[in-house]
């Protein structure tokens, strides 16, 4: 799953770069949204994970699948990217 975040993290800032954001000062607001909405998600995620996390981990692989989840997600947005 680290491989898989850090590849997502690499296309975030390269699609950054690509649209003009060369300085941290520019990106204050772009950083602050993306990091508002993952503190939310996360925090959302961890209340439902510990409510309905037993019956899943039993039937499914949650870190494979999240692993494969974040490495189609890094691709897409590096080939959009990339394409457009």
């Amino acid at each position: 799953m680290g491989v898989a975040t850090s590849i997502d993290a690499l296309a975030i800032g390269i699609s950054f770069a690509c649209m003009g954001y060369h300085h941290v000062t520019t990106l204050t607001q772009p950083l602050l949204l993306i990091g508002g909405v993952t503190f939310v998600l996360t925090l959302w995620g961890m209340k439902l994970g510990t409510r309905f996390g037993a019956p899943i981990e039993r039937k499914l692989k949650p870190a494979l699948l999240g692993g494969v989840i974040l490495i189609a997600i890094g691709i897409k947005v590096l080939i959009t990217h990339l394409t457009a």
